[in-house]
C-alpha cells in the first residue's frame, strides 16, 4: 500500500499471485496499480498458463521497446522520459508479489523455469519479485534465489530454516 501511495500507476504496476488460496490479496485488487490477481489455483489451473504467457509477454514487450528506442535499461529509458522525451510511452516498474510460491511449483513445476527467466532478465527491465513464503524451497527456487539481492526472515522454526531463508541463523 505504501508503494501505491507513493507512486502513480504510470510508474508502478502490481501483479499479485496468491498460490495457496484466494484471500491474501483480495482488497488490493481495487488499486489502480493492480494488473490482476492469480489465485485459487487448485480450482483453476488454467490461470497458471495465462500467468506464464503474461510474464513471458511482458519480458518480450519490454525488451523490444528498449531495442526499438535504443536504451540499455528501463532505468535509462524512464530517466530520458522524465527529462522531457515526450515520444516515449511510460513503462514503469512491474512488481510481482507472490504468496506461497512453492505451492505454485507443486501444481506446475515448469513455472520454475519461467520465474528463473523473469528474475534473471527482470532487473534491467524493472520487473521485481517479492516472494512471501513460510519456507524457502531452495531446490525448487534456486534460479530465482540466485537473482535475489535481499531476503527478510521473520520468525522461523529453527536455525536450518533461517539459514535457508536468509543465509544466517539470526531469524
Amino acid at each position: 500500500l505504501a508503494m501505491a501511495a507513493n507512486h502513480s500507476p504510470e510508474v508502478l504496476r502490481i501483479l499479485l499471485g496468491d498460490f495457496k488460496g484466494e484471500s491474501a490479496f483480495g482488497p488490493l485488487e481495487y488499486l489502480p496499480h493492480c494488473e490482476g490477481i492469480v489465485s485459487n489455483l487448485a480450482k483453476s489451473a488454467h490461470k497458471l498458463e495465462r500467468f506464464k504467457l503474461v510474464l513471458r509477454g511482458e519480458l518480450s514487450r519490454r525488451q523490444e521497446l528498449l531495442k526499438r528506442t535504443g536504451f540499455a535499461s528501463v532505468r535509462a529509458y524512464e530517466k530520458a522520459r522524465a527529462a522531457g522525451r515526450t515520444d516515449l510511452e511510460p513503462v514503469g516498474a512491474l512488481l510481482l508479489v507472490l504468496d506461497e510460491f512453492s505451492q505454485m511449483l507443486d501444481l506446475a513445476p515448469e513455472m520454475a523455469k519461467v520465474m528463473d527467466e523473469t528474475a534473471r532478465l527482470g532487473r534491467s527491465l524493472w520487473i521485481h519479485i517479492l516472494n512471501a513464503s513460510q519456507r524457502a524451497e531452495v531446490g525448487k527456487m534456486a534460479g530465482m534465489i540466485a537473482q535475489q539481492t535481499f531476503a527478510i526472515g521473520l520468525k522461523l522454526k529453527d536455525a536450518g530454516e533461517s539459514r535457508a531463508a536468509i543465509g544466517s541463523t539470526r531469524a
